[in-house]
C-alpha cells in the first residue's frame, strides 16, 4: 500500500497546527491506523523566517509597498524547503500543515498579480511540488469569523475577508493544478479529525464531481473480517470522453488510470462523455482465478465512498476479461437492464449475456430512425439455413445523413469526375448497426429518395422500443481495405496444393515493397490501404508524395514489424463487409465484388476468386467462387454480395460465417487461387442449448468470472499449429480439432464443456512449450513451409538491416 500523505491547508489563525496536533494523538487510538506511524512536517514556512530573519512585520511591509519581488523571493525559498521536506518523507506516512500552495494564495490574493503567481506555476520547480501533492489527501480548513487571528510576529496576520479571499484563491490554484482537496467546514476539532479519519479509509463525500480523488488510499480485497468492502480511490481526470479504469493485476496490486472510453448504448444514455463517473471499466490480469474474480463482483466496491456493482460486459470484453461497473444499488442496476430490453424471455445463461453484451457494444451514435421509416422484412430460409442471416436494407438518402455522426469516417471512397479531379463520394454501401434490439448489417439500396431501414427476423436479438437512435460500431462501415495472408491462410492453401514457391515469392515482393513505398505512388496507395490510412490517399492522388514523407515512413516502419508475423499483404484482394443479393440475381457458386483503387472502381481481371474468414482451421473453408457482373448490383462498391440462391450459404461453408459483420477476405490472384477445393465442414451444433426459468445476477458474474477457464479455443489453436506443423494441416489430427474449435466457438452459446482427448494433444514436452508460450515457428523443427517463411524474413537478401538502412538514410 502507498504511503498516506496528509496535507492541511488554509489561511493564516485558522488552526492548522492544533488540527495536526489533534489528528496524530486520535489517530494513535485509531484501532486500523494505529499501527501506522505519521510523520509531522510542522512549521515550514517558520524555519525558512527564521533563516532569513524575516518577521510579519516584514511580510506586511512587503505587502503595503506592493514590494513583489521581495515577497515572492521570500515565497520562492519557502516552497523550496517545502519541496524538500516533502521528498525526505516521501516514503513514509505523514501530516504536513501546509503545502507551498500558499505563496500562490499570497501573491494572487494580496497583490492581485496573477501574472507572477502564474510564472511561479509553471516553474519547473513547481512543477515538482505539484507532482508530490498528486497522491495526497488535501483538506482545507474554511475559515470561521468567530474565529480572532492570532498575532505571533512570524506571519501575516489577516482579517476574516482576507481569509475568505485568500483560502478561495488557494482553492483555484489546487483546481488549476488538478489536486484534490477536501473542504473542512466545521468549527468542532472532534468532527474535523473524524471527517479526515472517514477520508483515509475511503469513505469520501465529494460537493463536487469536479474534485480530484487521491490514488493514494487503502484498495482491500476481502483480505479480513475488518474490511468487507473493496474500497478503491481514485482520483478524477476533469477531461471529458474519459472513463476510469481499474487494472487489478493480482490479489494485492491495481493499477488505475483514465482511458478514452469506448462508446456504447448505455454509457452514452446514462452518464454521457463520462461527466458523472457513473460507470467504471475493470479488468482482471489473465492469472488471477475465476473465485477471487466472482468474490470481488459480487460484493459492492466502493469508489471515492459511492457504491459500485457490477452491471455487464461486451463480447470482446469477455474475452478481454473486462467489465463495467456501475454506480447505484443492485436494484437500480437490475431497472436499467430491463428498461432497454426484454431479456427475461431468453432462458439460456450465456445467449442472454450475449444479447445484454449488445447494450456495450462499442459504437457511435447517429440518426434517429422512427418506427414508421422501419420496415420488418422477410428472411431467405431453406433446408434449415438462413441465406439473409443478419443483413438488412438502408435507404441511399438516409444513409448519407448517418455519415456526419462518424468522427472518425476517413472518407474511404475517391472517384474521379470528368475533369480528372477528385471528388468525394461519402456514402459507404453497408453499415454494422445496432438499433434497439437488432444487431447486423445494414446495405444501401438504390433509391435515392428512401429514408428508411428494413430489418429481418435474424437481426433481431431481443425486443426493446426505448430508444430510437441508430449506432454504427466501431470500424463498422465499408471501405478499401487491403487484404492479406496471415498464417491461417497460408496453411489453408499450402494444404489445397499452392506451391511454397508462391508464398515465397509473394514474401519476397512484400520485402521490395518496404523499400519502394515511399517512391511509388501505386506502392504508397496500396499501404495506405493496408495500413488504414485512407487520409494519406487524398495527398497521394494529388501527387503529393512528398509532402507526406514522414507519414509514409512511419507505414514502412509498421510495415517492418509486421515482417515476422507472416501477415503478407496482397495486391489482388480486399478485407471486405458480407452482404445478401437482395434482387436474387446472383446463382449458387457465383458473387459480386467491385473494389475501388485509386480512387475508381474497377473490374476484376479474373473470373474467379477465392473467400476466406478467420480465423478458419478446415480446408473447406476456403471457398473458389465465380465473379461475376449483375446491372442490378452495380451500386454496390468495396462489399462481398453473396447469392441467397442453392442448397446451402456460402458464407455459412466459410467457417459457418453470417452477414451481421463478418468480414471476409477476397482474393483474385491467380497464383493463390487453388485449382481444386475440399467440401465444407458441416456448423450446425448438435449440442443441446441449456436452459433456466431464473436466471440470476449471481449467475451471470460467474459467466463471466468461467468464461477464461471454459474457453478452450486458445488451446485448441496452439495444438492446431503442432500438428499442423509436424504432420500438415491434411492430418487426422488436424480434422479433429478444427471440429473440436467449431464446437468451442458455439459453447458460450450450448454451454458444452469442450473436452480434448489425450490423442489431440502434443508429446507432452511439446504441449508444455506451447501452454507455456515458450515456443515459436523457429523452434519445432517441422517439415511445414512456415520455417522456411520464418528464416526468410531474417536471412533474404531484402534484409531488415537492409529496410533499416534505407530509412536512416531518407530521415
Amino acid at each position: 500500500m502507498s504511503p498516506i500523505h496528509i496535507i492541511i491547508s488554509g489561511a493564516s489563525s485558522v488552526g492548522k497546527s492544533t488540527l495536526v496536533d489533534e489528528c496524530l494523538r486520535k489517530f494513535r487510538q485509531d484501532k486500523r491506523l494505529k499501527t501506522i506511524q505519521f510523520k509531522h512536517i510542522q512549521e515550514v514556512a517558520r524555519t525558512v523566517l527564521n533563516r532569513l530573519k524575516i518577521t510579519g512585520k516584514h511580510l506586511q511591509d512587503y505587502i503595503r509597498q506592493n514590494n513583489i519581488e521581495k515577497f515572492s523571493n521570500v515565497q520562492e525559498k519557502i516552497i523550496q524547503e517545502q519541496i524538500v521536506s516533502f521528498d525526505k518523507e516521501k516514503d513514509n506516512n505523514y501530516l504536513s500543515d501546509r503545502s507551498g500552495f500558499d505563496a500562490l494564495a499570497y501573491i494572487h490574493h494580496y497583490f492581485e498579480n496573477e501574472q507572477k503567481a502564474n510564472s511561479i506555476f509553471q516553474s519547473e520547480l513547481f512543477q515538482l511540488l505539484i507532482n508530490q501533492c498528486q497522491n495526497g489527501l488535501i483538506f482545507i480548513i474554511q475559515p470561521q469569523e468567530d474565529l480572532q487571528a492570532q498575532n505571533d510576529n512570524m506571519r501575516i496576520v489577516p482579517n476574516y475577508q482576507d481569509q475568505i479571499g485568500y483560502t478561495e484563491s488557494l482553492k483555484d490554484w489546487y483546481r488549476k493544478a488538478n489536486l484534490s482537496y477536501f473542504v473542512l467546514t466545521d468549527l468542532d476539532l472532534i468532527k474535523r479529525v473524524e471527517f479526515i479519519e472517514k477520508h483515509i479509509h475511503g469513505n469520501f463525500h465529494c460537493l463536487s464531481p469536479e474534485i480530484p480523488i487521491p490514488l493514494c488510499l487503502p484498495f482491500h480485497l476481502n483480505k479480513n473480517q475488518s474490511h468487507k468492502q473493496n474500497n478503491i480511490a481514485i482520483r478524477s481526470n476533469l477531461d471529458q470522453s474519459y472513463m476510469r479504469f481499474i487494472e487489478i493485476l493480482d490479489k494485492q496490486n491495481i493499477k488505475i488510470s483514465y482511458k478514452k472510453y469506448d462508446k456504447n448504448r448505455l454509457v452514452e444514455k446514462y452518464d454521457p462523455s463520462c461527466l458523472n463517473n457513473k460507470f467504471v471499466s475493470i479488468l482482471f490480469d489473465q492469472k488471477l482465478d475465476n473465485t477471487f474474480i466472482e468474490k470481488i463482483l459480487l460484493n459492492k466496491i466502493l469508489i471515492n465512498g459511492e457504491q459500485y456493482h457490477f452491471i455487464g460486459y461486451s463480447n470482446s470484453q469477455l474475452r478481454g476479461r473486462s467489465c463495467y461497473l456501475y454506480a447505484g444499488s443492485i436494484e437500480e442496476i437490475e431497472q436499467i437492464i430491463n428498461d432497454n430490453g426484454d431479456f427475461n424471455k431468453i432462458k439460456n445463461l450465456s445467449k442472454r449475456a450475449a444479447r445484454i453484451g449488445l447494450l456495450f457494444s462499442s459504437c457511435t451514435p447517429t440518426i434517429h430512425i422512427e418506427s414508421d421509416h422501419v420496415i420488418q422484412i422477410d428472411d431467405i430460409e431453406r433446408n434449415g439455413y438462413t441465406f439473409t442471416d443478419g443483413c438488412g436494407i438502408i435507404g441511399r438518402n438516409l444513409a448519407k445523413k448517418i455519415v456526419p455522426y462518424l468522427n472518425d469516417f476517413k472518407k474511404p471512397i475517391l472517384t474521379f469526375n470528368d475533369d480528372n479531379q477528385i471528388e468525394e463520394n461519402t456514402c459507404p454501401c453497408a453499415f454494422q448497426i445496432r438499433y434497439q434490439g437488432y444487431k447486423g448489417v445494414l446495405m444501401i439500396n438504390n433509391d435515392d429518395q428512401d429514408e428508411t431501414i428494413q430489418v429481418r427476423p435474424s437481426m433481431k436479438k431481443f425486443t426493446s422500443t426505448i430508444s430510437t437512435c441508430l449506432y454504427v460500431c466501431d470500424d463498422g462501415y465499408s471501405g478499401p481495405k487491403l487484404g492479406f495472408l496471415i498464417k491461417q491462410y497460408i496453411m489453408l492453401l499450402s494444404g489445397l496444393n499452392i506451391s511454397d514457391e508462391v508464398f515465397i515469392k509473394k514474401q519476397e515482393e512484400y520485402f521490395h515493397e518496404i523499400i519502394s513505398m515511399c517512391d511509388d505512388m501505386n506502392i504508397a496507395i496500396k499501404y495506405s490501404l493496408y495500413f488504414d490510412r485512407i487520409d494519406l490517399i487524398y495527398y497521394l492522388l494529388s501527387n503529393n508524395i512528398q509532402f507526406i514523407q514522414s507519414e509514409l515512413q512511419i507505414l514502412q516502419k509498421k510495415a517492418l514489424e509486421s515482417v515476422e508475423k507472416l501477415k503478407i499483404p496482397i495486391t489482388k484482394s480486399r478485407l471486405a463487409f458480407g452482404v445478401c443479393d437482395p434482387y436474387s440475381v446472383l446463382k449458387s457458386g457465383e458473387v459480386y465484388f467491385r473494389p475501388t483503387f485509386n480512387g475508381r472502381q474497377f473490374m476484376i481481371d479474373s473470373k474467379i476468386c477465392f473467400v476466406a474468414k478467420s480465423p478458419s482451421y478446415h480446408l473447406g473453408d476456403i471457398r473458389v467462387l465465380k465473379l461475376t457482373s449483375y446491372q442490378e448490383l452495380e451500386h454496390l462498391y468495396d462489399v462481398i454480395v453473396f447469392p441467397t440462391k442453392g442448397q446451402r450459404p456460402h458464407p455459412n461453408e466459410i467457417a459457418g460465417s453470417d452477414l451481421d459483420g463478418d468480414k471476409y477476405l477476397i482474393c483474385w490472384d491467380n497464383d493463390l487461387i487453388p485449382k481444386q477445393t475440399n467440401n465444407p465442414m458441416n456448423y450446425n451444433s448438435t449440442a443441446k442449448v441449456q436452459e433456466s426459468e431464473l436466471i440470476t445476477r449471481e449467475e451471470m458474474i460467474s459467466h463471466f468470472a468461467n468464461a477464461q477457464k471454459n474457453n478452450q479455443s486458445g488451446i485448441i489453436d496452439n495444438y492446431y499449429n503442432y500438428w499442423a506443423n509436424l504432420l500438415g494441416v491434411k492430418s487426422t489430427q488436424c480434422r479433429r480439432l478444427a471440429e473440436l474449435f467449431s464446437e468451442a466457438v458455439d459453447a458460450p452459446k450450448t454451454g458444452q464443456k469442450i473436452r480434448i482427448p489425450s490423442e489431440l494433444k502434443p508429446p507432452r514436452k511439446e504441449e508444455q512449450q506451447l501452454n507455456n508460450e515458450m515456443t515459436s515457428i523457429e523452434t519445432i523443427q517441422g517439415r511445414f513451409l512456415f520455417n522456411v517463411l520464418y528464416r526468410n524474413s531474417k536471412s533474404k537478401s531484402i534484409s531488415k538491416k537492409d529496410i533499416h538502412e534505407r530509412l536512416e538514410s531518407n530521415p
